[in-house]
């Protein structure tokens, strides 16, 4: 499949600032993103942003590792269609396994966006507050030692944000945060209460998303969901999102596989 790179390039970018990492480093066009006590490989991993720059491979393979093995997190490779095949070929050679797919979707905001019919209560603020933080960690399964970084990756971004609530009965049932980027608004933190599954919340999140991210003046919208989560993959196409490319994480073989 022919990707357009320079919207791939559009996405990775947006997806660096949508979710700052602590430290970020640079190697040419790869980014090294570490933050120490979060689990997610999204702002804990290496990957190349240009498919032409892949020369010293095993060198830079090794620096980055011994880079997350300095700050003693497990170290993940980030593919994606900016790859180069010789940069897989080195991942297959060498005994990385391919973990997680996860498919990059993107629809356009052009036609409106229609509420969900829904006896729920919407709460939307521009500000990280303390109830979406808990909300969004009782709704995830998230654990609370896992909290201060969130807090802290939220704060460090630089881009307007809204932050989505979804209430029935004065608890939250459903979370979400949007990431204004110029015209793109970035999904993200889309979590629905155990409880409240399987009962049309998650079209009531992404409805009120929309909405918020077309009033806020974006024209697109895109977002992550991994390739088997089938029920979460049918909503979004029907909400418009349609499929663009896909990443991966790849784990060192001599690595304990990371459950996060």
């Amino acid at each position: 499949m022919t990707h357009d790179l320079a919207l791939v390039r559009r996405l990775e970018d947006a997806n660096l600032s949508a979710w700052p990492s602590e430290t970020v480093l640079k190697d040419g066009d790869w980014v090294i993103r570490l933050t120490p006590g979060h689990p997610s490989r999204r702002i804990n991993s290496f990957y190349a942003l240009n498919p032409e720059d892949d020369a010293n491979i095993e060198d830079r393979f090794a620096n980055a590792r011994a880079i997350f093995q300095r700050k003693t997190i497990p170290a993940f490779y980030r593919s994606t269609p900016l790859t180069s095949p010789e940069i897989i070929s080195f991942l297959n050679r060498t005994g990385w396994r391919c973990l997680d797919v996860t498919h990059v979707l993107t629809t356009t905001l052009e036609q409106p966006v229609h509420p969900e019919r829904n006896t729920c209560e919407f709460e939307v603020s521009s500000h990280l507050t303390d109830p979406w933080l808990s909300s969004y960690v009782n709704c995830s399964g998230l654990t609370e030692s896992a909290r201060p970084a969130l807090e802290r990756i939220l704060q460090r971004v630089h881009h307007p944000v809204r932050f989505i609530r979804i209430l029935e009965d004065g608890s939250c049932i459903g979370t979400a945060a949007i990431i204004l980027d110029n015209e793109w608004a970035g999904l993200f933190e889309i979590a629905v209460h155990p409880s409240a599954r399987g009962k049309g919340v998650g079209k009531q999140i992404i409805a009120a998303s929309l909405v918020e991210a077309k009033a806020a003046g974006s024209s697109k919208a895109w977002l992550q969901v991994v390739e088997d989560n089938h029920p979460a993959y049918a909503i979004y196409k029907a909400f418009g999102f349609r499929y663009q490319y896909d990443y991966a994480y790849w784990q060192p073989a001599d690595s304990v596989k990371d459950e996060a």
